[in-house]
C-alpha cells in the first residue's frame, strides 16, 4: 500500500446494499485514519498511518463526542459525532458496503475489540502494552 491509500479497517452498515445514513466506519482515507459517520463531516488525524509498521487504531464516543486515537494519542476530535446504530446493521472488519471505502487487500487486521464503555486510561494501558519495546 503506498502512503495515499484508502481502505475501511471496520465498519457499522447494512450487510447488504449500499452505504446508508447513520453507517458508521474506520477507515484510512488518502493515507489518514479516518472515523466516519454518514451524514456528518468525518474526523482525520494522525500521521505516518501506512508505514509498513503495526498501529493501534481506537474510536471513542461519549455523550455524542468522538475521539480518534492513534497509538495511544488522540489525534482528532468532534464534539458531535455520533449517531443511534440502526436496527439490522452489522459489524465488518476490512470493508463496508460495496459502493463505500473499499477494502486493503493485503491488510493484516490482527485485533479488533468493542467495548460498551472504556477509560482513556484503558485505552492508553492496551496501546502501551501491545506497542514493541526499544532494544
Amino acid at each position: 500500500m503506498n502512503r495515499n491509500s484508502s481502505g475501511v479497517l471496520w465498519a457499522k452498515c447494512s450487510p447488504k446494499g449500499q452505504w446508508a445514513v447513520d453507517a458508521k466506519a474506520l477507515l484510512i482515507r488518502k493515507g489518514k485514519l479516518t472515523y466516519e459517520v454518514d451524514g456528518l463531516p468525518p474526523i482525520a488525524g494522525g500521521g505516518k498511518v501506512l508505514d509498513g509498521k503495526p498501529h493501534t487504531a481506537v474510536v471513542t464516543v461519549r455523550a455524542g463526542a468522538a475521539q480518534l486515537w492513534l497509538d495511544g494519542k488522540v489525534v482528532a476530535d468532534s464534539p458531535k459525532l455520533a449517531r443511534p446504530d440502526v436496527a439490522g446493521d452489522i459489524f465488518k472488519i476490512n470493508h463496508a458496503t460495496a459502493d463505500f471505502g473499499g477494502a486493503f487487500p493485503d491488510s493484516k487486521i490482527a485485533r479488533v475489540r468493542v467495548w460498551a464503555r472504556v477509560r482513556v486510561w484503558a485505552v492508553q494501558a492496551e496501546v502501551r502494552a501491545r506497542s514493541p519495546r526499544p532494544p
